[in-house]
C-alpha cells in the first residue's frame, strides 16, 4: 500500500462521514419529534422494550464481526436520544 492509497481510502471515509453526520442529525431531529409527543403525552422517555428489541435488530443486520462495535454505536446513540429528548 503506498500514500495514494492511503489518501483515496481517506477521501473515502470523509465522504461516509459527512453521511453518517448528516443521517445522525435526521436521526435526532425524528427522536427529538417523539420527545415531544411524549412529553405531551406524560410518557416515559425510556422505553426499555424498544430498546431491546433496537438492539436485537442491530444484531441482526450487522456482519458477525462487527457486531460488538454496532452494539456499542447504538447504545451510545440511543443514549443520546435519550438526553435529547430529556432536554425538552
Amino acid at each position: 500500500m503506498n500514500i495514494q492509497t492511503i489518501e483515496k481510502l481517506r477521501g473515502e471515509i470523509d465522504v461516509i462521514d459527512e453521511e453518517i453526520v448528516n443521517l445522525f442529525q435526521m436521526r435526532m431531529k425524528l427522536s427529538r419529534a417523539i420527545g415531544e409527543f411524549k412529553s405531551i403525552h406524560e410518557i416515559p422517555v425510556l422505553d426499555h422494550r424498544r430498546e431491546e428489541e433496537k438492539l436485537k435488530k442491530i444484531s441482526e443486520l450487522a456482519d458477525k464481526d462487527m457486531e460488538e462495535y454496532c452494539h456499542i454505536l447504538y447504545n451510545k446513540i440511543l443514549e443520546m436520544s435519550r438526553d435529547y429528548q430529556n432536554k425538552i
